[in-house]
């Protein structure tokens, strides 16, 4: 009946004021009635109601581990669907386990759907996806104001108003059929639960549910939003086509999806990354705060390191310089610390054994990765001894990684590349997604060194870096690119502490040891070979070549030209984080007093110097009793330390650090206590 109608048929029994106030109270049902079929889809947020409308353009999947990829995916549910996103769920690996929960091989996946939708026909789709036997979740998608795609996981996030609530939470999720996963480690009165095949509804109406229970301080669903990689504002960041190619230099959008792996990590402090060079500039803006101790210098076998020439800033810079300081560049794990390792990298009498001495000073100083861009026209046994004492006996026994440069003569990998299967040879790409050579988009006539050894490739030419400051530099006011006609580009800083055009496979291997040092950031349980695994079994097929099986290389398809392919810094952090140990509840600790007990704060005052768990040796010998350190030129004191654990749960993986200082009086933590050490066990 139309209000007017209804008004009228009204009046004849009720006065005009009562029928005004009746129309009046007719409007207001009439809107609230429009505004509740507005709100059919919402989530509370701190009580108020966020008002959701549907995306019909993507729907959210969890498939059983029998769809263990995007193409057989593809067959299963439409020709006209795209898979934009698949990926191994590994949500419980962050969560403190509850009950007897297992997590099961499960993936998700994110489809892109073709052709419009009514809501209606989006709805049954749905519903249609959900009754096949491979497909365990169906969810939709929705939009708001500020956002036009918002994904619905299977996953909702319950917070418990005090921790004997727990047993309401179990109850109503039996009853909703919804499995609790785990506890959130640092907040323990938030849960994440998780809808399956057996629930009753999708996790935004269940977490609704939950909330309007009045059981519980917060109910949310696990709503997902794509943001979009922030850009450091550092002014040449635009030039650094192997970070972002916007087709820079006739590129062709090919890059190390960098931005994507900086949306988990920029890299840890705890990770050190050694660069064995020219050595860089400590002081450099760019590089300074992101050093670690004084360096080696092997032409003296003293300390600190000095700088011998241009080559190693530059390499330093691409690594671990700064981001978002308006300056210059960033570097691929602007949050690791370098350490400084030089050399001559010139033919000089016993100029071999000192960059083997420079390998093993490294890895015994603690370098997690270490970054050589030289070779070496001879081959070494003490270089390769020392290589190998580094992938044995770096990071307490899980390995050191060692990237070498494959070489710049278009010819088959150089030496000490291809000296070792264990080492990550890295080759050169140009921006248009193919080998560096003669022929290729930059015009510069060089080549990348390919064949057997060959493992991956990165971005190696027209590369913009950190330089020497001043005029010692590759930048020393005005430079000329020939693939730019013969144009005079005026310096790009006044200050000339940068170049843009490094070029070679010695660009090349430091951006890969950013890779490494990103992999190791979230997973330092790795050993050097899952590292150079997960690398190799990430990278990107680019370049139209014809990747294919091959025997010796086990780690999926591979190319003469190109290895493995384009290292993917995304793909392998992803990969790294899957690999993580499940670590439980172990309690760890080292006494550093007689009756330390592993209680903090520790409650024995007593004097830390006599330490059972804390003793130096004068060489690495693995005595068991202290002695004083002496001063020494060339071979290392060593500091033991014994880890107890004072829980009933095995430790698989964990990080000790060890922070040291030179004998003094009056020292203040942490003003003094500069030195640093990290290994994992």
């Amino acid at each position: 009946m139309q209000p007017k109608l209804l008004i009228q048929q009204i009046g004849r029994y009720w006065n005009v004021d009562r029928v005004l106030k009746l129309a009046f109270l007719v409007c207001i049902l009439l809107t609230s009635t429009s505004l509740a079929l507005s709100q059919k889809y919402f989530y509370y947020y701190n009580g108020e109601k966020q008002p959701l409308e549907l995306n019909t353009n993507y729907v959210y999947l969890v498939v059983q581990s029998d769809i263990p990829d995007s193409n057989q995916l593809s067959a299963l549910v439409d020709k006209d669907v795209q898979i934009t996103k698949f990926s191994l769920d590994n949500s419980a690996q962050t969560l403190k386990a509850v009950g007897n929960y297992k997590a099961s091989s499960e993936y998700w996946a994110e489809l892109k759907l073709k052709s419009d939708m009514s809501s209606e026909e989006y709805l049954t789709y749905l519903k249609m996806l959900e009754a096949q036997e491979s497909i365990k979740v169906a969810t939709p998608y929705f939009k708001n104001q500020e956002e036009e795609k918002i994904g619905l996981s299977n996953y909702l996030y319950v917070k418990i108003k005090s921790k004997d609530d727990f047993s309401r939470l179990d109850k109503l999720a039996r009853e909703m059929g919804v499995t609790i996963v785990g506890q959130n480690k640092f907040m323990p009165l938030w849960y994440t639960l998780k809808c399956t095949k057996d629930s009753k509804f999708n996790a935004l109406e269940t977490a609704n549910r939950f909330y309007e229970s009045g059981m519980f301080e917060h109910a949310e669903p696990d709503l997902m939003v794509d943001e979009l990689p922030h850009t450091p504002n550092d002014p040449l960041y635009g030039d650094q086509w192997g970070l972002n190619n916007t087709g820079q230099y006739g590129g062709a959008g090919t890059d190390m999806q960098v931005e994507d792996a900086w949306e988990i990590t920029k890299g840890s402090r705890d990770v050190i990354v050694a660069v064995l060079d020219h050595g860089f500039e400590m002081n450099h803006p760019e590089l300074q705060g992101n050093t670690i101790g004084t360096g080696f210098d092997t032409e003296s076998g003293t300390t600190p390191a000095l700088v011998l020439g241009s080559h190693g800033t530059a390499c330093a810079g691409i690594i671990g310089a700064r981001d978002d300081n308006n300056t210059g560049i960033s570097g691929v794990a602007p949050n690791v610390r370098l350490m400084s390792v030089s050399n001559s990298l010139a033919g000089t009498p016993n100029s071999r054994q000192k960059r083997a001495d420079g390998i093993n000073w490294a890895w015994q100083n603690g370098a997690d990765v270490i970054s050589n861009s030289w070779g070496s026209g001879v081959q070494y046994a003490i270089i390769d001894n020392a290589i190998t004492n580094a992938l044995n006996n770096g990071r307490g026994g899980l390995g050191t990684i060692i990237l070498f440069s494959a070489g710049n003569g278009n010819g088959n990998v150089s030496y000490p590349a291809n000296s070792n299967p264990d080492i990550i040879a890295v080759g050169a790409m140009s921006p248009c997604g193919e080998r560096k050579s003669f022929t290729s988009c930059d015009g510069e006539g060089w080549g990348s060194d390919f064949g057997a050894q060959l493992d991956v490739v990165a971005p190696g030419v027209l590369i913009s870096t950190t330089d020497r400051q001043g005029s010692a530099g590759y930048n020393n006011g005005v430079t000329i690119h020939p693939n730019l006609g013969g144009t005079l580009v005026a310096n790009d800083y006044a200050d000339q502490n940068h170049t843009v055009w490094f070029n070679g496979t010695s660009a090349a291997c430091p951006m890969v040891a950013g890779v490494a040092a990103l992999v190791l950031s979230v997973n330092p349980c790795l050993t050097h070979d899952e590292v150079e695994d997960i690398i190799e079994q990430s990278a990107q097929k680019v370049g139209g070549y014809a990747y294919v099986n091959t025997f010796g290389r086990p780690n999926g398809t591979w190319h003469n030209e190109m290895g493995y392919g384009l290292v993917n810094a995304e793909a392998a952090v992803q990969l790294a984080q899957q690999m993580l140990p499940d670590n439980g509840d172990f309690d760890l600790y080292a006494k550093d007093r007689p009756f330390d007990i592993g209680s903090e704060p520790n409650p024995d005052n007593g004097p830390m110097w006599i330490s059972e768990d804390i003793w130096v040796r004068q060489n690495l010998d693995g005595g068991a009793s202290h002695q004083n350190p002496e001063f020494k030129l060339f071979s290392p004191n060593g500091v033991y330390v014994k880890i107890r654990n004072k829980s009933s749960v095995t430790s698989d993986c964990a990080n000790l650090s060890l922070y040291f200082s030179k004998a003094s009086t009056g020292l203040v933590w942490p003003n003094h206590w500069i030195n640093y050490a990290l290994l994992a066990f």
